[in-house]
Protein backbone atom coordinates (compact mmCIF):
# COMPACT_ATOMS: atom_id res chain seq x y z
CA UNK A 1 0.00 0.00 0.00
CA UNK A 2 1.50 3.32 -1.12
CA UNK A 3 -0.22 6.24 0.62
CA UNK A 4 0.22 9.48 -1.33
CA UNK A 5 -1.93 11.65 0.93
CA UNK A 6 -3.01 11.23 4.54
CA UNK A 7 -5.39 13.86 5.93
CA UNK A 8 -6.23 13.63 9.62
CA UNK A 9 -8.77 15.41 11.83
CA UNK A 10 -9.57 18.24 9.40
CA UNK A 11 -12.30 20.60 10.59
CA UNK A 12 -13.85 23.79 9.26
CA UNK A 13 -16.48 26.12 10.71
CA UNK A 14 -18.22 29.14 9.22
CA UNK A 15 -19.69 31.58 11.74
CA UNK A 16 -20.13 28.77 14.23
CA UNK A 17 -21.68 26.36 11.72
CA UNK A 18 -19.67 23.15 11.29
CA UNK A 19 -19.04 22.41 7.60
CA UNK A 20 -16.47 19.64 8.09
CA UNK A 21 -15.95 17.87 11.40
CA UNK A 22 -12.92 15.66 12.15
CA UNK A 23 -12.44 14.57 8.52
CA UNK A 24 -9.72 11.97 7.93
CA UNK A 25 -8.90 10.15 4.69
CA UNK A 26 -6.03 8.25 3.07
CA UNK A 27 -5.49 8.34 -0.70
CA UNK A 28 -3.45 5.45 -2.10
CA UNK A 29 -1.64 5.01 -5.39
CA UNK A 30 -3.66 3.17 -8.04
CA UNK A 31 -6.82 3.32 -5.91
CA UNK A 32 -10.07 5.21 -6.43
CA UNK A 33 -11.55 6.40 -3.13
CA UNK A 34 -15.12 7.63 -3.54
CA UNK A 35 -16.59 10.24 -1.22
CA UNK A 36 -20.38 10.20 -1.25
CA UNK A 37 -23.21 11.75 0.71
CA UNK A 38 -26.27 13.98 0.36
CA UNK A 39 -26.07 17.60 -0.78
CA UNK A 40 -24.72 19.76 2.03
CA UNK A 41 -22.82 16.88 3.62
CA UNK A 42 -19.51 18.77 3.34
CA UNK A 43 -17.92 16.92 0.40
CA UNK A 44 -16.94 20.00 -1.62
CA UNK A 45 -15.61 21.71 1.51
CA UNK A 46 -13.51 18.62 2.22
CA UNK A 47 -12.02 18.80 -1.28
CA UNK A 48 -11.35 22.51 -0.75
CA UNK A 49 -9.40 21.67 2.40
CA UNK A 50 -7.26 19.19 0.45
CA UNK A 51 -6.55 21.62 -2.39
CA UNK A 52 -5.84 24.54 -0.06
CA UNK A 53 -8.67 26.67 -1.45
CA UNK A 54 -10.14 26.50 2.05
CA UNK A 55 -7.92 26.83 5.13
CA UNK A 56 -8.67 24.22 7.78
CA UNK A 57 -9.33 25.36 11.35
CA UNK A 58 -7.55 22.27 12.61
CA UNK A 59 -6.00 19.04 11.38
CA UNK A 60 -3.03 18.07 9.23
CA UNK A 61 -2.40 16.89 5.68
CA UNK A 62 0.62 14.72 4.93
CA UNK A 63 1.53 14.50 1.24
CA UNK A 64 4.40 12.22 0.25
CA UNK A 65 5.91 12.56 3.71
CA UNK A 66 5.61 16.35 4.01
CA UNK A 67 3.11 18.43 5.97
CA UNK A 68 1.28 20.61 3.41
CA UNK A 69 -1.41 21.87 5.79
CA UNK A 70 -0.34 25.50 5.34
CA UNK A 71 0.75 25.36 1.71
CA UNK A 72 -1.25 27.62 -0.66
CA UNK A 73 -3.29 26.14 -3.49
CA UNK A 74 -0.75 26.94 -6.21
CA UNK A 75 2.05 25.20 -4.33
CA UNK A 76 -0.10 22.12 -3.79
CA UNK A 77 -0.99 22.04 -7.49
CA UNK A 78 2.68 22.37 -8.44
CA UNK A 79 3.48 19.50 -6.08
CA UNK A 80 1.06 17.22 -7.93
CA UNK A 81 -2.45 17.70 -6.50
CA UNK A 82 -4.84 18.28 -9.42
CA UNK A 83 -8.50 19.25 -9.09
CA UNK A 84 -11.27 18.81 -11.64
CA UNK A 85 -14.31 20.98 -10.89
CA UNK A 86 -18.06 20.48 -11.21
CA UNK A 87 -18.01 23.34 -13.74
CA UNK A 88 -15.29 22.81 -16.34
CA UNK A 89 -12.37 25.24 -16.33
CA UNK A 90 -11.46 24.84 -19.99
CA UNK A 91 -11.04 27.92 -22.19
CA UNK A 92 -14.02 27.83 -24.53
CA UNK A 93 -12.56 30.27 -27.07
CA UNK A 94 -9.44 28.13 -27.63
CA UNK A 95 -9.17 24.92 -29.60
CA UNK A 96 -9.07 21.58 -27.83
CA UNK A 97 -5.42 21.18 -28.80
CA UNK A 98 -4.54 24.66 -27.53
CA UNK A 99 -6.19 23.86 -24.20
CA UNK A 100 -3.96 20.81 -23.93
CA UNK A 101 -0.84 22.80 -24.82
CA UNK A 102 -1.69 25.38 -22.15
CA UNK A 103 -2.09 22.61 -19.56
CA UNK A 104 1.29 21.17 -20.50
CA UNK A 105 2.93 24.60 -20.38
CA UNK A 106 1.36 25.30 -16.98
CA UNK A 107 3.31 22.34 -15.65
CA UNK A 108 6.57 23.77 -17.06
CA UNK A 109 6.85 20.85 -19.45
CA UNK A 110 10.56 20.18 -20.05
CA UNK A 111 10.05 20.11 -23.81
CA UNK A 112 8.62 23.63 -23.74
CA UNK A 113 10.92 25.48 -21.37
CA UNK A 114 12.16 28.70 -22.95
CA UNK A 115 9.99 28.42 -26.03
CA UNK A 116 8.30 31.53 -27.39
CA UNK A 117 5.88 29.52 -29.51
CA UNK A 118 5.17 26.14 -27.90
CA UNK A 119 2.52 25.34 -30.51
CA UNK A 120 5.35 24.80 -33.00
CA UNK A 121 7.31 22.47 -30.72
CA UNK A 122 7.02 18.91 -32.02
CA UNK A 123 7.66 17.14 -28.71
CA UNK A 124 5.03 19.23 -26.98
CA UNK A 125 2.59 18.73 -29.84
CA UNK A 126 3.21 14.98 -29.77
CA UNK A 127 2.56 14.80 -26.03
CA UNK A 128 -0.67 16.80 -26.41
CA UNK A 129 -1.77 14.55 -29.27
CA UNK A 130 -1.08 11.41 -27.24
CA UNK A 131 -3.24 12.69 -24.39
CA UNK A 132 -6.05 13.65 -26.76
CA UNK A 133 -5.96 10.17 -28.26
CA UNK A 134 -5.98 8.56 -24.81
CA UNK A 135 -9.05 10.59 -23.86
CA UNK A 136 -10.80 9.97 -27.21
CA UNK A 137 -10.59 13.59 -28.30
CA UNK A 138 -8.29 13.34 -31.33
CA UNK A 139 -11.14 13.81 -33.78
CA UNK A 140 -12.14 17.15 -32.19
CA UNK A 141 -8.61 18.52 -31.59
CA UNK A 142 -9.08 21.48 -33.94
CA UNK A 143 -12.54 22.45 -32.71
CA UNK A 144 -13.17 25.22 -30.20
CA UNK A 145 -13.52 23.74 -26.73
CA UNK A 146 -16.79 25.61 -26.24
CA UNK A 147 -18.32 23.68 -29.13
CA UNK A 148 -17.77 20.28 -27.53
CA UNK A 149 -20.51 18.20 -26.01
CA UNK A 150 -20.79 18.11 -22.22
CA UNK A 151 -19.16 14.68 -22.10
CA UNK A 152 -16.30 15.75 -24.34
CA UNK A 153 -15.68 18.83 -22.20
CA UNK A 154 -15.54 16.65 -19.11
CA UNK A 155 -12.97 14.37 -20.71
CA UNK A 156 -10.93 17.38 -21.87
CA UNK A 157 -10.77 18.85 -18.39
CA UNK A 158 -9.55 15.60 -16.87
CA UNK A 159 -7.05 15.22 -19.72
CA UNK A 160 -5.75 18.69 -18.83
CA UNK A 161 -5.41 17.61 -15.20
CA UNK A 162 -3.51 14.48 -16.26
CA UNK A 163 -1.24 16.65 -18.43
CA UNK A 164 0.17 18.18 -15.23
CA UNK A 165 1.39 14.71 -14.21
CA UNK A 166 -0.34 14.68 -10.84
CA UNK A 167 0.08 12.23 -8.00
CA UNK A 168 -3.40 13.08 -6.64
CA UNK A 169 -6.48 13.62 -8.79
CA UNK A 170 -9.48 15.18 -7.02
CA UNK A 171 -12.63 14.79 -9.12
CA UNK A 172 -15.75 16.71 -8.14
CA UNK A 173 -18.77 15.07 -9.82
CA UNK A 174 -17.12 14.28 -13.17
CA UNK A 175 -20.24 12.41 -14.35
CA UNK A 176 -22.61 15.29 -13.56
CA UNK A 177 -25.06 15.95 -16.41
CA UNK A 178 -23.57 13.31 -18.67
CA UNK A 179 -25.53 10.94 -20.85
CA UNK A 180 -25.36 7.21 -20.13
CA UNK A 181 -22.93 6.74 -23.02
CA UNK A 182 -20.66 9.58 -21.92
CA UNK A 183 -20.77 8.28 -18.36
CA UNK A 184 -19.63 4.84 -19.52
CA UNK A 185 -16.75 6.44 -21.45
CA UNK A 186 -15.72 8.36 -18.35
CA UNK A 187 -15.79 5.21 -16.22
CA UNK A 188 -13.56 3.45 -18.74
CA UNK A 189 -11.14 6.38 -18.86
CA UNK A 190 -10.85 6.72 -15.09
CA UNK A 191 -10.08 3.03 -14.81
CA UNK A 192 -7.43 3.43 -17.51
CA UNK A 193 -5.52 6.23 -15.73
CA UNK A 194 -5.74 5.06 -12.11
CA UNK A 195 -2.52 3.02 -12.04
CA UNK A 196 -0.20 6.01 -11.63
CA UNK A 197 -2.35 8.26 -9.43
CA UNK A 198 -4.46 8.30 -6.29
CA UNK A 199 -8.01 9.42 -7.11
CA UNK A 200 -10.59 10.96 -4.80
CA UNK A 201 -13.98 10.79 -6.52
CA UNK A 202 -16.93 12.85 -5.33
CA UNK A 203 -19.93 11.62 -7.28
CA UNK A 204 -23.73 11.29 -6.99
CA UNK A 205 -24.02 8.60 -9.68
CA UNK A 206 -24.08 5.55 -7.45
CA UNK A 207 -23.85 3.11 -10.35
CA UNK A 208 -20.59 4.77 -11.42
CA UNK A 209 -19.32 4.86 -7.83
CA UNK A 210 -19.84 1.14 -7.30
CA UNK A 211 -18.21 0.35 -10.65
CA UNK A 212 -15.15 2.51 -9.96
CA UNK A 213 -14.42 2.71 -6.24
CA UNK A 214 -11.90 0.56 -4.41
CA UNK A 215 -13.06 2.19 -1.18
CA UNK A 216 -16.00 4.41 -0.27
CA UNK A 217 -16.39 6.97 2.52
CA UNK A 218 -19.81 8.37 3.31
CA UNK A 219 -20.32 11.90 4.66
CA UNK A 220 -23.34 13.32 6.43
CA UNK A 221 -23.56 16.63 8.31
CA UNK A 222 -19.85 17.27 7.88
CA UNK A 223 -18.67 13.94 9.29
CA UNK A 224 -17.61 10.63 7.77
CA UNK A 225 -20.20 8.19 9.09
CA UNK A 226 -18.88 5.07 7.35
CA UNK A 227 -15.85 3.98 5.34
CA UNK A 228 -15.04 0.66 3.75
CA UNK A 229 -15.15 -1.60 0.71
CA UNK A 230 -18.05 -1.01 -1.72
CA UNK A 231 -19.86 -4.22 -0.81
CA UNK A 232 -19.86 -3.38 2.91
CA UNK A 233 -21.00 0.19 2.28
CA UNK A 234 -23.86 -1.03 0.10
CA UNK A 235 -25.16 -3.15 3.00
CA UNK A 236 -24.43 -0.74 5.87
CA UNK A 237 -27.77 0.13 7.56
CA UNK A 238 -26.44 3.52 8.75
CA UNK A 239 -25.45 4.43 5.17
CA UNK A 240 -28.75 3.18 3.75
CA UNK A 241 -30.65 5.29 6.26
CA UNK A 242 -28.53 8.40 5.78
CA UNK A 243 -28.06 8.33 2.02
CA UNK A 244 -28.46 5.29 -0.20
CA UNK A 245 -32.02 4.52 0.81
CA UNK A 246 -33.12 8.07 -0.01
CA UNK A 247 -30.97 8.62 -3.11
Amino acid sequence: MTVFLDAVHLSKQYAGLIAVDDFSIKLEKAKIHALIGPNGAGKSTAIGLLTGEIRADSGEIDYLGSDISRLPTVRRAQAGIAHSYQITSIINEFSVLDNMLIALMAHAHEDAVGLKNPAKNKLLQDHASELLEQFRLSDVASRLAGELSHGEQGRLEIAMCVATRPKILLLDEPMSGMSLMDGEKMISLLNSIKDSVAILLVEHDMEAVFKLADKISVMASGKIIASGMPQSIRRDPVVIEAYLGHH
